[in-house]
């Protein structure tokens, strides 16, 4: 009884693992340029998904957000004279990294940039879109954990304790305090839960940080599922 148990349970895995194997992940862009800017995105695209429905809602809130941050950025620059006659152009730029794929769940990491004509430098930004393909819903932080643990307290004294060792003390601390907000960018990942910091916490020149709790370490505060062939 036990081995024909086993024998299901390792059809079910296969079958789910060929299913996400066949998932595409393709590039759009959004690229356009004025007398004063230039935009250039990549942002993804999710094909062959078995929930066309959830795939489409995918797509469409993706492409969402950066047509209206393209939009935005654009909007920012009408009525800004060009006093000093810089030959630079004002710039939005955005691409992304696919962290993981893994039980329906894509993980995306972007790094955006923008740039003001006369700035000294460019700024920076991070953001993750963690999204459930099964049910077309995007997974928020507080999803992954278990209600009633003390998850936001470990994770903040991990990340703390991780980059006091990265970056010897020289970075800001309360930007991993025990506030949701400060880890609101994360990705699963095959090893862990990565969670990147702006360079808002240890300044420019330092770029964003990154600090990866691996799942041994979460597996008796994070839901099952999203522990499911991760650990």
């Amino acid at each position: 009884m036990k081995k024909a148990a086993a024998v299901i349970v390792l059809i079910l895995l296969l079958a789910q693992a060929s299913a996400l194997s066949e998932i595409r992940v393709g590039i759009k862009k959004i690229a356009s340029e004025g007398k004063d800017y230039i935009i250039d995105i990549s942002y993804p695209a999710v094909g062959n998904y078995k929930n066309k429905i959830a795939q489409e809602k995918f797509n469409n809130e993706i492409r969402a957000i950066f047509s209206n941050a393209s939009s935005d950025f654009i909007g920012s620059l009408k009525g800004v004279e060009n006093k000093f006659q810089i030959d630079a152009k004002n710039g939005y730029y955005s691409t992304f990294e696919v962290v993981d794929i893994r039980g329906g769940i894509i993980s995306i990491l972007f790094e955006e940039s923008a740039y003001y004509r006369g700035a000294a430098h460019p700024t920076h930004n991070a953001r993750s879109i963690n999204y459930d393909l099964h049910f077309g819903k995007n997974i928020a932080l507080k999803d992954i954990f278990r209600p009633g643990t003390k998850w936001l307290e470990y994770i903040s004294d991990y990340c703390l304790n991780d980059l006091r060792k990265q970056l010897d003390g020289y970075f800001y601390e309360d930007g991993v305090g025990q506030r949701e907000q400060n880890f609101k960018i994360f990705n699963f990942t095959k090893n862990g839960v990565l969670f990147t910091f702006d360079d808002e916490l240890a300044g420019h020149a330092a770029g964003d940080q990154r600090v990866l709790i691996p799942y041994g370490k979460l597996k008796n505060l994070m839901e099952p599922k999203y522990l499911l062939g991760r650990i």
